[in-house]
């Protein structure tokens, strides 16, 4: 199995749902899915695409490698899955596009010394984002700035 077309309609993709299928090149992910589930493709280093520490599938976030304090997220990627980045002790400030509409469960987490998320949009675009409501638990004073907002 090297590519998958998930069908147009399916809202989310479970739980390990992938998890080591070690040949897969590609997933197609339609416009439908809403919530990708954490470890879903765990250890699908095929399909694994790796963006300045960022591990994406298709247009979504689905893990980080915890190296830098500092992310951007790609300007096309429009969900971050289940605890993409959870637990990351050095993470301080991450830009997340205004082309993202989905932030899954838990996906910032537990992250101490996460001070800020820059979102390129305005406030009203950020409000219209699905965020789980878990989306950023644990994680104490983090502030939201909008890039747009300030343009305006």
């Amino acid at each position: 199995l090297t590519r998958i077309v998930i069908p147009q309609g399916v809202q989310s993709i479970a739980f390990s749902a992938f998890a080591n299928c070690k040949s897969l090149q590609e997933v197609v992910i339609p416009d439908s899915v809403q919530s990708i589930g954490q470890d879903a493709f765990l250890g699908c280093d095929a399909l694994i695409q790796i963006e300045n520490g960022v591990y994406y599938v298709d247009h979504w976030g689905v893990g980080f490698d915890g190296l830098a304090s500092e992310v951007v997220l790609k300007g096309d990627t429009v969900g971050i899955c289940d605890y993409a980045f959870q637990n990351v002790s050095n993470l301080l400030r991450v830009t997340i596009p205004n082309t993202v509409k989905y932030i899954c469960r838990s996906a910032f987490s537990n992250n101490k010394n996460l001070k800020e998320i820059i979102f390129n949009g305005t406030s009203a675009k950020w409000e219209s984002v699905e965020k789980d409501i878990y989306w950023i638990s644990y994680s104490d004073n983090v502030t939201i700035i909008f890039a747009k907002d300030a343009n305006e």
